[in-house]
């Protein structure tokens, strides 16, 4: 920005040009009218984090936990993974009449369970900067580049916190320059996994010890980064300010109804009644007693108990208010985040917009991401053939329709089918006359591809 952009006139007898605030300006606000003092964080001597407890630096570990035992967390992870993987794609090749490319592939799909590898994989992405899928295959070692028309015989995905990068591609001739070379994988089992997801129990499975991966036999993923293709943003990294104080406001108000709960008593002694310490000390165990449960009376002479007055916080503004911050940040609509709210679902707006939310993710990030490089590794390793024609990826309708919704659609596709019948019917012609198969089947909301349909009825 120039340093002088904005012309004032003193003594009100000009005019204000402003092409946009100079840091003089800025700097005149802030000293003078308080501007950095409502606005900003009075010049960093105010640290906001401190203040509001919340946490400087994130680290793997506490987000890995804050998913296992943060509530809503989990939610916020899985949301889109569960949505796009839980209706899985159909990879075909246009011109490949004989459908071997199609069938190869399913073989493969059906055989190491892909889809959902492949959510898991994706969850792991959210909870870090990165995850990895790693191919076992029959030939050469892990640590060493891919051998051709190698089968595999495997497929592991592992988060960041149990793959590290270990060496990078410093050859600036390589295509893959300034990307991960070898990986470090430490595998966990059994005690390690509950050690850093707050579980206990046993040590069981295994025990492995780390091993080095060649970037050739891994599929890196990333979500939401920007400029960097190796790191990307944990889901959890926006909205961790939020979670803590959520933590904060069901904690805070669990813990003022337990005690609240169970009112204090005063014990009032009448002035002119004197205690001994035997009688002090006979009442304070009866008091005792009774806040233990061992009895639900106190025997009194000349003392009245009274219950004392507490207020139990409402916790229902706070957590509401972080909640939908939560969402907002999230994209998750606020009745899909709690799966229902005031006893009513999700209303078919809310579902709408979540659809619409989950096929942004899937043309943004699964399809570029994680879809098209498998594809690639997959025909560069030989599971499937080269393809002979365009690779095309289909999606199922991301909006789900609820049972009454699906029936008034078929009625409204059943009246069309009828209207446009008698249309014909009075001008003596048949449909293909007026229209090809494929344009009445769109008309009526249909899919227009045979071999969709004769390949995978529910698509």
């Amino acid at each position: 920005m120039a340093e002088n952009v904005t012309e004032l006139k003193p003594n009100g007898g000009g005019s204000l040009k402003t092409l946009g605030l100079t840091r003089a300006l800025y700097s005149m606000f802030d000293r003078m009218s308080g501007f950095g003092r409502f606005f900003g964080n009075f010049n960093g001597r105010r640290d906001y984090n401190k203040i509001f407890g919340w946490d400087n630096v994130l680290n793997l570990e506490a987000m890995r936990y804050m998913y296992n035992r943060g509530g809503i967390a989990k939610r916020i992870v899985d949301a889109y993974p569960n949505a796009i993987w839980s209706g899985s794609p159909m990879v075909y090749v246009e011109e490949d009449t004989e459908d071997k490319w199609y069938k190869a592939f399913n073989e493969f799909t059906e055989k190491f369970d892909l889809w959902s590898v492949l959510s898991r994989l994706d969850k792991l992405a959210g909870l870090g900067e990165y995850a990895i899928l790693l191919f076992g295959t029959n030939k050469g070692g892990l640590d060493t580049p891919l051998m051709p028309n190698s089968t595999v015989t495997f497929l592991q995905p592992y988060g960041q916190a149990n793959a590290s990068i270990l060496q990078w591609q410093t050859d600036p001739t390589k295509s893959d320059f300034g990307m991960p070379l070898i990986y470090q994988i430490t595998p966990q089992t059994g005690g390690g996994v509950g050690a850093k997801n707050g579980l206990s129990g046993p040590v069981s499975g295994p025990t492995m010890g780390s091993f080095r991966v060649h970037s050739s036999r891994v599929l890196h993923v990333a979500n939401g980064n920007l400029e960097d293709k190796v790191y990307g943003q944990p889901r959890l990294a926006p909205v961790w300010d939020l979670l803590t104080d959520l933590r904060k406001v069901i904690g805070s108000s669990s813990e003022s109804y337990w005690i609240n709960a169970n009112r204090g008593l005063q014990a009032d002694v009448d002035k002119e009644m004197t205690l001994g310490p035997e009688d002090a000390a006979a009442l304070s165990a009866e008091i005792q007693e009774f806040y233990d449960g061992l009895t639900r009376f106190v025997r009194t002479k000349g003392v009245k108990l009274n219950a004392l007055e507490n207020d139990i916080a409402d916790p229902t503004g706070p957590f509401g208010v972080l909640v939908t911050l939560v969402a907002g940040a999230t994209g998750i609509p606020k009745r899909i985040l709690l799966g229902s709210e005031a006893g009513q679902l999700a209303s078919s707006e809310d579902r709408g917009n979540w659809a619409e939310r989950v096929k942004e993710e899937r043309k943004l990030q699964t399809n570029p991401v994680i879809m098209r490089p498998l594809l690639a590794r997959l025909i560069a390793m030989g599971v499937v053939p080269q393809p002979n024609g365009n690779l095309n990826v289909l999606w199922p309708d991301a909006y789900h329709m609820s049972p009454l919704e699906r029936g008034q659609t078929q009625a409204q596709s059943a009246r069309s089918i009828a209207n446009l019948v008698k249309m014909f019917e009075s001008k003596s012609q048949t449909a293909s006359e007026l229209l090809s198969r494929e344009e009445a089947r769109a008309l009526i909301g249909l899919s227009t591809d045979n071999r969709i349909l004769s390949k995978d009825p529910d698509i």
